[in-house]
């Protein structure tokens, strides 16, 4: 697991996220979902993707849209990993 965003240095990181197609809104709409650190059944987060590619190299970045899900996402899993650690 990357402990550093590759751009740029952040530590801030959403962990188990993962894509999935969204078919109910635009034909090949990709979403990025983050699972809750705490028991299942509790709310995911969920935010559309944009990816830029290089023309040169071919690398690909994936951005989630929605930097307000993630950064929610972001509080409720650090809050939920100090309260188990205690």
């Amino acid at each position: 697991m990357s402990l550093k965003c590759a751009s740029c240095g952040s530590t801030r990181l959403v962990h188990r996220a993962h894509l999935f197609k969204v078919t109910s809104v635009l034909p090949g709409e990709i979403a990025l979902e983050i699972p809750p650190a705490g028991l299942p059944g509790t709310e995911r987060y969920r935010s559309p993707l944009r990816a830029d590619a290089c023309i040169d190299c071919g690398h690909l970045q994936v951005h989630a849209t929605d930097l307000t899900v993630l950064r929610e996402a972001y509080e409720k899993q650090q809050a939920e990993s100090l309260h188990v650690a205690v």
